[in-house]
């Protein structure tokens, strides 16, 4: 404002004059707040910094020591579909020791390592699980480990028929010998390609659909992995009669999966007409098998999602463009932002 009164003391004082130039300048020093319906959730937005002191000692400034230190926090974005959220119902268990240093982060500002020795249990709870629709989306970097790697498991895979979900990235690029003796069980006799396989069942009828990514998920560069398992059977969702409480049109009735935004595939789930829904508690990271965990995660993993309903194009493009996760009908969630206690959901959307 220092050039109004300069333009005052040089004289021109005409107020009208005075007035125009106010109206110029305040807008822009000045601007309006950003309206409420448009403002959304940012998760620590700040970047990731590498700062570098250089300090001198002695008189003749030969000696120096060079010191880094990494400063990083998280910055994507949550935007729920309702200002009204509910209290994560169970406490969750993580069995090894996750860690967070700043060669983890792949998405977001987010990100830890799986060695193969860790995974999260999530107790079984009614809040926390769905019949179809579900949708799942994660972010992955392989750290050059292959095989059967599990994500997310919510199944009791002894049978393969037992009502659940399961998801896990596969790829075995050299048919070799993978154990200590002589058995046929210790050879990967077939080579597999990049893939991402989901097996659903309702208790009698399964789908397990392995679909095979042209991006091959094990190359060492950062992926979003999106799910979609569309609902199979038109019926009533709701206590009331509202059109949108009704799934009526959901076909193809399939499991599609995108990477990187591009859709890889889909599989036929008509077969599904029961409940998903089981007592068994959850896995991140590793395979309920009927008498233990196996199959545990080998690689890198971010913002994870899971909830129940599927991703759409925008929603997907969203998340992989602008690290933008929409929240709509959340069943669960692993961030891993910075340390264990953000993996773990304070509050559901």
């Amino acid at each position: 404002m220092s050039d109004i009164s300069t333009f005052v003391k040089r004289g021109h004082n005409d107020h009208e004059a005075i007035n125009k130039l106010q109206a110029l300048i305040t807008p822009i020093a000045f601007p309006e707040p950003e309206e409420s319906s448009q403002k959304e959730r940012v998760i620590l937005s700040s970047p990731v910094r590498l700062r570098t002191n250089t300090s001198s000692t002695g008189t003749d400034i030969t000696t120096t020591t060079t010191h880094t230190r990494d400063r990083f926090s998280n910055s994507y974005t949550v935007i729920p579909d309702t200002s009204t959220k509910t209290a994560y119902p169970v406490s969750n268990t993580t069995t090894g020791t996750l860690t967070y240093p700043s060669t983890s982060i792949i998405k977001g500002g987010a990100g830890t390592e799986f060695t193969g020795s860790q995974y999260i249990t999530i107790p079984d709870n009614s809040a926390l699980e769905s019949d179809l629709p579900i949708g799942i989306m994660f972010t992955f970097k392989s750290n050059g480990t292959e095989g059967a790697l599990a994500v997310y498991c919510k199944k009791d895979e002894s049978t393969s028929t037992n009502a659940g979900v399961y998801v896990e990235l596969l790829r075995n690029s050299v048919a070799d010998f993978n154990g200590s003796n002589f058995d046929t069980g210790d050879f990967n006799s077939t080579t597999q390609d990049s893939a991402v396989r989901v097996h659903v069942s309702d208790g009698s009828n399964e789908v397990d659909a392995t679909i095979t990514t042209a991006t091959d998920l094990f190359d060492g560069n950062t992926h979003t992995v999106v799910i979609n398992i569309a609902n199979t059977n038109p019926d009533f969702d709701s206590g009331d009669f509202d059109n949108d409480d009704f799934y009526i049109a959901n076909s193809p009735k399939t499991v599609e999966v995108f990477v990187d935004k591009v859709s890889e595939g889909t599989a036929d789930t008509s077969s599904i007409t029961g409940s998903l829904t089981n007592a068994r508690d959850a896995y991140f990271g590793g395979r309920d098998n009927g008498s233990g965990v196996d199959s545990k995660l080998q690689g890198y993993v971010a913002l994870f999602e899971i909830q129940n309903t599927t991703f759409s194009t925008s929603q997907i493009n969203a998340y992989h463009d602008d690290d933008r996760i929409y929240v709509n009908k959340q069943l669960n969630a692993l961030h891993f932002a910075g340390s264990e206690d953000p993996s773990i959901l304070d509050d559901m959307w």
